[in-house]
Parts: C-alpha cells; structure tokens; sequence
C-alpha cells in the first residue's frame, strides 16, 4: 500500500487533534463569551444585556461539558479560570437584571446604566485552557503536521490520478 493512499488516514488523524485542541485550549467557548459580551457592551436595553451575560454563561457551562466529555485526555481539569469568569459574568447579569427591574433605562439610559456598561467593558475574556503550556503547543504542532500532512498526500494522490 502506497503511502498516498494514506491521506484518509492522516485527515481523520488531523481532525481528531483538531478537536482535542479546540476543546482543550477552550477556543471556541472564549470566543462565544467574548461575542456575547462583546454584543452585550453595544446595547441599551438592560433586558438584552441580561440576555447575553445569560449566553456567556452557556458558553462557559458548554466548556466544562465538552472538557468532560473529553475526559480521558483530561483526567484532572482545572476549571478555577472559567469559573471565576462565570462568577463575574453573574455579576454583571444581576446588575444589569437589577437595572431592568428597577426600570432605570425605560426611557434613556442612566448614569447607573451607563457605569454598569463601562464595567462591563473593563471585562476581558481570560484563557480557558485546561491544558499545560507544554501540551498545548505539542498538540498544536501535532495538529499542524497531521493537516499539512493530510493535505498534501490528498493533493499528491489527486493529481496522480489515483
């Protein structure tokens, strides 16, 4: 069998890592909190800020659920980052609840409003990664080197014909 032959083999390899990084390095839920916050920051209605600290939150919960679903790669995450940031992202959703109820922003935004939004502009979304800096890069490089590889024995064996 000729190695070219292989470029399923190595694609699946290189998905498989793919998902061990993305999960382990929490990319893809620091982005969905970063989003909701980011949209969070721009809005002027206490309601729909509450409304997207309440997404942020799912991001992060949706984190500890794919960390543990990978939990033979994870045998001992650590969460304290993720769920500091939870507790601070309920703070801001009780403020900003508290503002709603209160009807401080029913027909412009108060001073209270508008202190509570640049609070919530001082927050920044801090690493989520349950992995160590040395098995973050390993499967980093790893991940590189499975799509590099992948891709060009598909492309080799595409333009061979085979």
């Amino acid at each position: 069998m000729r190695m070219r032959s292989l470029w399923w083999l190595f694609g699946l390899l290189f998905v498989c890592s793919l998902a061990v990084y993305v999960v382990g390095t929490g990319s893809l839920s620091a982005m969905a909190v970063n989003t909701a916050v980011g949209h969070g920051r721009r809005q002027l209605d206490a309601e729909r800020v509450v409304a997207d600290m309440t997404a942020a939150q799912q991001a992060l919960l949706q984190h500890r659920d794919r960390v543990q679903t990978l939990g033979f790669l994870f045998p001992n995450p650590d969460f304290g980052r993720a769920d500091a940031m939870y507790q601070q992202i309920e703070q801001f959703r009780q403020q900003f609840q508290w503002l709603a109820t209160s009807g401080a922003t029913e027909t412009a935004p108060t001073q209270q409003f508008a202190t509570a939004i640049e609070q919530l502009k001082a927050f920044r979304v801090s690493s989520l990664s349950v992995m160590s800096p040395g098995m973050q890069t390993a499967v980093g490089v790893l991940t590189l080197v499975l799509g590099v590889l992948a891709a060009l024995l598909f492309g080799v064996r595409f333009l061979a014909g085979d």
